[in-house]
């Protein structure tokens, strides 16, 4: 990227960041670890052993690279912050833009490196297309994920407290669907004040929010080649939310006098 110089530099070395260092042993470890919990899991079951264990471990799977992806790039961006060394780099004279960018692309890649591991033990249990289409929908999930980490890492430069947001951020993404459905279908009087403006803030906040409930779901791994109908509408989720998250991160970075 000529007119953005340094952005492949910065992308690589987020990406040799999380290789050399522990993130790697800590994705292949987890997944054992999901595995393991699975095929235990197959010795308790009585029927539908391999069903139970493919959705088990889908489900684990999809939290915990989740969870390692978000950890990695707040406290990759937290650590940068702390030792200066942000300053420093933005001190080349090379452009804000190249280093979201570079960092986007970067966290991107191991994005779908993650979801390449975490899909790889769902072959056992699964058939391989299925497994497919939901080691894609994973790693677009994963590339939203880190994204929304990295504009709470750079808009509020504290590391529990973007967890905190990017927690928020995805809690209610995964639940929001379940909340407009409580919301249509209420106990008490549907004419209420308080219900209208409930669900006008709600319906508001979905909205704005991706729906992660679609995303990588464990029952796709028993719907045959239907799988794969679910991820064009998936795609077009990506590519509206991926541009505003990196939007907001590139306009406070911007804003701010570093």
């Amino acid at each position: 990227m000529s007119y953005l110089p340094g952005t492949s530099t910065i992308a690589r070395f987020a990406l040799v960041e999380a290789l050399r260092g522990k993130l790697a042993l800590a994705v292949v470890a987890v997944a054992v670890l999901g595995l393991g919990v699975a095929l235990f899991l197959g010795e308790m079951a009585i029927t539908e052993a391999a069903r139970i264990q493919g959705t088990a471990l889908a489900a684990f799977n999809r939290m915990a690279a989740a969870l390692l992806v978000v950890s990695f790039v707040i406290s990759g961006i937290s650590r940068e912050q702390a030792d200066k060394g942000l300053e420093m780099l933005l001190a080349q004279a090379i452009p804000r833009a190249s280093y979201v960018i570079g960092k986007l692309i970067g966290y991107t890649l191991l994005a779908w490196l993650a979801a390449l591991v975490f899909c790889a033990p769902l072959l056992i249990f699964a058939p391989a297309l299925n497994v497919a289409a939901w080691g894609i929908s994973l790693a677009l999930e994963l590339t939203l994920v880190a994204a929304a980490a990295l504009a709470c890492s750079l808009v509020i430069g504290q590391s529990a407290l973007s967890m905190l947001m990017v927690a928020a951020f995805y809690t209610l993404s995964r639940v929001m669907a379940s909340i407009l459905a409580i919301t249509s279908s209420p106990v008490g009087s549907i004419g209420s004040p308080s219900f209208k403006t409930m669900g006008w803030f709600m319906g508001g906040l979905a909205a704005l929010l991706p729906g992660f409930d679609r995303f990588a779901s464990a029952a796709w791994l028993w719907e045959g080649s239907a799988v794969w109908s679910h991820l064009p509408a998936l795609l077009i989720q990506f590519v509206i939310y991926l541009p505003l998250l990196a939007g907001v991160a590139l306009f406070d970075f911007y804003r701010k006098d570093l």
